[in-house]
């Protein structure tokens, strides 16, 4: 064989691999989601897995939605929630209270401090809730609150909330967020999970 040939055949060959290796990996998951409709779990179960277990008992009207699954996991809660149960949430977590909450095109942003340039924060952070083309259910409405009282918990690797941004660390990302509004004594919670 020509050494032409050759290189065309090992480059062939390595995509071909390459193909295999991204099929088996991302294809199937995609495929039986597609090809089979598993229902979704009721809002009490993921409240459980995702939020809080044993349920406060002030916690009521729980809605849940799942807006992303792709190499990990991403869901919406709302929920009621009395003033007391809220305390257990926070301290169920290293939660750390974080301030300027706003809600933009389906992403939630906030600052980890208040000492910054006109009072909004040095170090920002950010999560995305829905992509803008998602649908988004009726009930997600956080943009409504104005300043909720708010708790941010960031863990990448071994490194938790602002340590994230100050150092590197490779490793999964957990991320949750928790709104409240105490008026309406209702509660927003954003759980992401990711690999990589």
């Amino acid at each position: 064989m020509k050494r032409r040939q050759i290189v065309a055949l090992i480059i062939f060959l390595f995509g071909l691999l390459f193909f295999i290796v991204v099929s088996f990996r991302y294809i199937p998951p995609l495929l039986f989601n597609t090809l089979v409709k598993v229902p979704p779990l009721p809002p009490e179960v993921l409240f459980r897995r995702y939020v809080l277990s044993p349920i406060p008992d002030s916690v009521t009207n729980i809605r849940a939605d799942q807006p992303g699954q792709f190499d990990g996991y991403r869901y919406t809660f709302r929920f009621n929630i009395g003033r007391k149960d809220l305390a257990l949430l926070i301290h169920s977590g290293p939660f750390v209270r974080v301030w300027n909450v706003k809600y933009r095109d389906g992403s939630l942003d906030w600052y980890w401090d208040r000492d910054g340039p006109f009072g909004t924060g040095r170090y920002g952070s950010g999560i995305i809730c829905y992509k803008i083309s998602a649908r988004k259910p009726r009930w997600f409405k956080p943009g409504l609150w104005d300043e909720p009282e708010a708790y941010a918990f960031w863990k990448k690797g071994s490194l938790v909330n602002t340590e994230t941004f100050r150092k590197k660390s490779d490793g999964p990302t957990n991320i949750k967020v928790l709104l409240y509004n105490e008026n309406e004594a209702q509660a927003y919670f954003v759980v992401t999970y990711s690999e990589n």
